[in-house]
């Protein structure tokens, strides 16, 4: 063990011990605020930080703030606005180091956040039509999907896909590049939608319900699906759970919902045996983007830009 993971360590057990005093709680959360561009680092989501200098701050942070029992584990981790407006969609992009976003409102655009302690936001102009984009998925093969889905008046004959493969990203010369565009159809009729989420070859999307049983249908993203399709019909969700306004899968495999005020477990989701388990309710504001993280960890986001770090 380092000196530095040995301080690390022998300060972290210091703060649990005196974290009841507010006082103390005062003084942590200014360590706190001075080890925030450790984050990337403390939520595991970087394999390679080597760039950053961390100190002895991410254990630390990591376990007296989150884990300490006396700071509520739910707070605010970063913040990605401007230049993205109406945030309503995010995607951890482990592979390249970064954390995507978009937004449902003009210029079309998506945000990237390089997951390198600073959590500055920078916007790449993309060539698609942006009608209502609501979500944001990445596929096996390392390409961006954007859900163009959000339809509030179930009013749009078809919806679309948008397949994006970043070029040369992080170069002055990077650029966001529109493979396909995929038309969709819905086999009932339009419906809104904000969440979504991926499993193999096939795109899930769920319906943004305020009462009753919300639809899921499904297309198929592979290379050789037709561009003009009619989804395939999912069934429903087992109860009503409210407005889902994304979805996100742990790298586990496990599929999550996100709802205004809370997030739901889909179990057996694939499956015709589905079911859904509250995991935790919570004050976010307009909640809109979830990621979820390795070992029960999620990162919901909200219209505003800002984005809650829960454990």
């Amino acid at each position: 063990m380092s000196v530095a993971q040995d301080r690390c360590q022998v300060s972290s057990r210091v703060f649990r011990l005196i974290g009841g005093w507010n006082t103390w709680a005062l003084i942590s959360v200014a360590v706190a605020t001075v080890a925030a561009p450790c984050m990337a680092d403390s939520l595991g989501l970087t394999a390679n930080a080597s760039n950053v200098d961390r100190g002895w701050f991410p254990e630390l942070f990591t376990d007296f703030l989150v884990g300490g029992g006396w700071i509520p584990s739910e707070y605010t981790a970063f913040e990605v606005q401007p230049p993205i407006r109406e945030l309503s969609g995010a995607f951890l992009d482990s592979a390249r180091g970064v954390i995507w976003t978009l937004g449902d409102d003009a210029p079309a655009q998506l945000g990237v956040t390089p997951l390198d302690g600073k959590w500055a936001t920078r916007a790449i102009p993309l060539d698609a039509t942006l009608r209502d984009w609501e979500a944001l998925l990445i596929d096996r093969d390392g390409d961006l999907w954007v859900m163009d889905v959000g339809d509030n008046r179930s009013e749009r004959e078809h919806v679309e896909l948008h397949e994006i493969r970043p070029r040369d990203l992080g170069a002055p010369s990077e650029r966001l590049e529109r493979v396909r565009t995929l038309k969709l159809r819905y086999p009932s009729g339009p419906m809104d939608v904000e969440g979504a989420f991926m499993e193999g070859d096939r795109a899930y999307l769920v319906q943004k319900r305020y009462s009753g049983r919300a639809r899921v249908v499904s297309a198929l993203i592979a290379p050789h699906a037709a561009l003009s399709q009619t989804t395939r019909a999912e069934g429903t969700l087992p109860q009503a759970i409210g407005p889902v306004t994304d979805a996100s899968v742990s790298p586990e495999g496990r599929v999550y919902f996100l709802t205004y005020g809370g997030l739901w477990e889909c179990v057996a989701c694939a499956s015709t045996a589905r079911d859904t388990a509250l995991v935790t309710t919570g004050h976010w504001g307009q909640a809109e983007a979830l990621i979820a993280i390795a070992g029960d960890r999620y990162l919901i986001g909200n219209e505003a830009g800002r984005f809650f770090f829960l454990q």
